[in-house]
């Protein structure tokens, strides 16, 4: 017999349900299209520093304690590039940082002044474990040129509109359980090429939920990170709805929304990408909340 993933609507999904994995997922999915990028190697270019304002609604049909920090109200995100290293501020409250040629992925929670650590690969089995076990995803995407150019912050950009549809299905019986439908537009700075000559730093923003996000949509990041350059300002809808067995358990609509409010290729300290003094490392219990937000 099926088990559905879902918990009865009696009580609230558990710390490691799959629904609340879905929505920390899909409510970072701004934040992850930051790594939708390619560098091909080349000599070193530019320090990078993008500032821009990002807005997430529609998570409150997914997740019952949702930062109030972080969602539903427009959001400071800088994202900061510096040869293969990598750093994204959230707000002033998280920060993440990747060293691509060390493979080091750390998530800091300044107020906590705590950090945990990984490579990739062991942040992509901890989420699976944690999240996807018992479900596979499949899905299909178009990415396609829009053919408007336009400047933003003093850079050209052009646009992409993109669409895709995902569903969730249960790995035995191939059941689907939830569908997802994504679309919208991206503005990508062609001429604003991040300097990183290690290939994983493409990917790297897409562990704002390791796996959750690169899995769920993973057919459109795949087509995302062929454009070039920087995207400065996107729009997205997500659409999610539950089938089969678990139907009507929950249909939401979520909209995520980032504005460049600003960019710099001034040169940026090494400072910025290492763990602070005075903070120390996550207990094994921490972690679990570190990666998932």
């Amino acid at each position: 017999m099926l088990r559905s993933p879902f918990p009865s609507r009696s009580r609230r999904p558990r710390r490691g349900s799959f629904v609340r994995a879905a929505g920390a997922a899909l409510g970072l999915l701004l934040a992850a299209t930051a790594a939708a990028l390619t560098a091909p190697a080349t000599p070193a270019r530019a320090d990078i520093k993008v500032v821009q304002e990002t807005t997430v609604t529609g998570l409150e049909e997914l997740e019952r304690d949702l930062d109030k920090d972080l969602y539903g109200i427009p959001v400071t995100v800088v994202w900061y590039f510096k040869d293969d290293l990598f750093r994204e501020d959230v707000a002033g409250k998280r920060v993440r940082l990747y060293d691509c040629k060390k493979d080091r992925y750390t998530v800091i929670d300044l107020d906590r002044r705590i950090y945990a650590v990984k490579t990739l690969a062991e942040a992509q089995a901890y989420e699976d474990s944690s999240f996807f076990s018992g479900v596979k995803i499949v899905g299909k995407a178009t990415v396609e040129p829009g053919g408007t150019a336009k400047t933003l912050a003093g850079h050209g950009v052009k646009n992409h509109v993109f669409n895709s549809e995902s569903q969730i299905q249960d790995q035995r019986s191939g059941v689907s359980l939830i569908a997802v439908r994504c679309e919208g537009e991206q503005w990508n700075a062609s001429k604003l090429v991040i300097p990183a000559k290690c290939d994983r730093i493409a990917r790297v923003a897409l562990n704002s939920g390791p796996v959750r996000v690169r899995r769920l949509i993973s057919a459109l990041t795949d087509k995302l990170g062929a454009i070039s350059g920087v995207p400065l300002t996107y729009e997205w809808v997500i659409n999610i709805k539950t089938l089969g067995p678990v139907a009507g358990y929950l249909d939401a609509t979520i909209e995520a929304h980032g504005k460049v409010k600003g960019v710099s290729t001034k040169p940026l300290p090494a400072s910025l990408f290492q763990v602070p003094k005075g903070f120390r490392r996550a207990a094994p219990e921490q972690e679990y909340e570190l990666f998932r937000l």
